[in-house]
């Protein structure tokens, strides 16, 4: 609900791969997964119980390793239990530049946190409000 929310509240857009992005060559030349943040641990394999695979390969899809340890932004892995996040600028999920997701690509690479935060809701108390929720 947070993700569908922040599509049509904030105008961020989604962090996942599509069918024609599941990943790219990053600065360091290694092969990462589009999402955000981009250190996000997992393995690529041909679905979720599927043979470890070669990105690129047909059917080989980024999977978490621990779903139930993994906190990736609102806007990427949104289903998975303990996402808590949007990426940010700095801290613990940092925004992903490289990644050629449609957040990046419409909003000229800015994290979703900080596009969010240009929001009215959010202009009378600049510093209060962070990029992570809490659950109730």
């Amino acid at each position: 609900m947070v993700h569908e929310w922040a599509h049509y509240w904030w105008g961020v857009f989604d962090e996942y791969p599509t069918s024609t992005a599941q990943y790219y060559t990053g600065p360091s030349g290694r092969t990462v997964p589009v999402m955000c943040p981009a250190d996000f641990p997992g393995d690529w394999h041909t679905g979720p119980a599927g043979q470890r695979c070669e990105p690129g390969a047909p059917g080989c899809l980024f999977i978490p390793r621990d779903p139930s340890q993994a906190s990736p932004s609102y806007m990427a892995f949104y289903h998975l239990p303990n996402v808590t996040t949007f990426c940010n600028e700095s801290g613990e999920h940092p925004h992903n530049v490289f990644a050629p997701t449609k957040h990046n690509k419409m909003c000229n690479r800015r994290s979703v946190w900080s596009v969010i935060l240009q929001h009215a809701d959010f202009r009378v108390s600049r510093g209060y409000f962070t990029a992570t929720l809490s659950r109730t």
